[in-house]
């Protein structure tokens, strides 16, 4: 929801704890790995960024923030 901006390791933790998510000292780095390796299945592993000393920043290349095309989508519509 929010591209480009960082999140520190506390403000993630908060996150995931809402989502009633146990809590380790690793959690974060265990969940932005497997998030890596997810994003990796299309490609987008790079978008992930490591902010050394805060925490992580997802970074959307600029080709890729434009909407889809109808096409891409099996020809569906998007409504306006």
């Amino acid at each position: 929801m929010h591209p480009d901006r960082m999140f520190s390791s506390p403000e993630l933790s908060i996150i995931l704890a809402e989502r009633n998510q146990t809590m380790q000292s690793n959690a974060i780095a265990v969940q932005i790995y497997q998030l890596r390796k997810t994003l990796g299945v299309v490609g987008a592993d790079t978008w992930l960024e490591t902010v050394r000393g805060f925490g992580y920043r997802l970074v959307v290349p600029q080709s890729d923030k434009t909407p889809p095309s109808s096409t891409a989508h099996g020809g569906l519509h998007e409504t306006p």
